[in-house]
């Protein structure tokens, strides 16, 4: 069928001509599609005309040429398409590249419109209503500010965006993912426009934030509005998680990123309540997360005392030791160093008189004879 010419001129009938033309002039539409790279879009384009002896019709050429305009085109694409056109001899249809800008303007996308003019040298038809339109699409979704300045000083059409879409903005950047400092400085330099928030929805983001452990966002939001979370609210999530009795780590970032204190009662309420139960080395995890030290009357500190003696517990006597500043009275030293007899635990009691300053009575001494004389004889 072929010959050393090309593939169509090898072709016999009209029909098979025609047919292979279409598939021909489809492959090279394809050539210039969005998904494809136009750097080696000409030399394929050249090559296939050479192996088929098909050449590229000039509609489709320009129609692929428009196509490739409604994206964006980088730097290489450009001079591809340039070279196409050069090639070719290409004409864009003014009628149909203004299609283009309208289609941009409508969907908010005008910086497209300024590169494609840039580009192709065809000025675009500008109504300033439209424009203003594309410029309010645009900033209701995410463009960068300095899109609106570029076109601006390209249109000479001012944008006009109403101080309560800034205001929604300015609401909608709480949401953000991104550096709130930086978003409201962009904002306010592009608007003129202060922030001016509801404290309500300010209050709403801080409960949010602190409720997922952002304590960074929390900071950055009191720095960028100056307005501090409510106090009630945070007391409560502290008194929450003290409570609990654990997450000191969160405690101490909440209290830190709000500048907010627990109440000092609830504090030592928990305080009173871990000593009942023994977990005296809770204590300190609390007091570092929320600076609010442990505060025992020497009263209750010797009832204690002399409840832990009895029972010989005499890590629990030297934590509550260290952790009050008080020491154990005579009652409860005695007590202890009595019950160290019956553990026959001697070698405690050098540790006991470091703790209490106090050396074992008489009275333990008789315990000590009576309970080494009540012991078996080991043969």
């Amino acid at each position: 069928m072929a010959n050393s010419t090309n593939i169509l001129t090898g072709l016999e009938t009209e029909e098979e001509k025609t047919e292979f033309i279409t598939r021909v002039q489809e492959k090279y539409a394809g050539f210039f599609d969005h998904t494809s790279s136009y750097t080696h879009s000409i030399s394929r384009v050249r090559k296939l005309n050479e192996l088929t002896g098909v050449k590229p019709s000039r509609e489709m050429l320009n129609q692929s040429y428009l196509h490739a305009l409604e994206g964006l085109l980088s730097e290489v694409d450009k001079k591809v398409l340039k070279r196409l056109a050069i090639l070719y001899n290409l004409k864009l249809p003014k009628q149909k590249v203004q299609k283009i800008y309208s289609r941009n303007l409508e969907e908010g996308r005008f910086w497209n419109v300024q590169a494609v003019s840039e580009f192709t040298g065809i000025k675009p038809d500008l109504e300033e209503a439209v424009v203003q339109n594309s410029y309010i699409k645009a900033f209701e979704g995410d463009t960068f500010f300095g899109h609106f300045l570029r076109f601006e000083e390209f249109s000479g059409i001012k944008p006009e965006i109403s101080e309560e879409l800034v205001q929604e903005k300015y609401l909608s950047y709480l949401e953000d993912r991104f550096s709130l400092k930086s978003r409201f400085k962009e904002l306010r330099e592009f608007s003129g426009v202060e922030p001016k928030i509801p404290e309500s929805e300010i209050q709403k983001k801080f409960d949010s934030l602190l409720g997922i452990r952002d304590f960074t966002k929390v900071r950055e939001l009191i720095s960028v509005l100056g307005v501090k979370p409510d106090e009630e609210m945070v007391k409560g999530k502290l008194r929450k998680l003290i409570e609990a009795g654990r997450y000191y780590d969160e405690i101490q970032l909440v209290r830190e990123s709000t500048g907010v204190f627990p109440d000092e009662g609830i504090v030592q309420d928990k305080y009173l309540k871990l000593v009942g139960e023994g977990l005296l080395s809770a204590i300190w995890g609390i007091q570092g997360a929320t600076g609010i030290k442990f505060r025992m009357s020497d009263e209750d500190a010797q009832r204690r005392y002399l409840e832990l003696c009895n029972l010989g517990y005499i890590r629990d006597v030297r934590e509550l030791n260290e952790l009050t500043g008080i020491q154990p009275n005579n009652e409860a030293a005695q007590a202890l160093y009595c019950q160290l007899v019956e553990e026959d635990n001697f070698d405690s009691f050098e540790d006991v008189e470091k703790i209490t300053g106090i050396k074992p009575s008489e009275k333990v001494y008789a315990n000590l004879k009576d309970h080494l004389m009540a012991s078996e004889k080991v043969d």
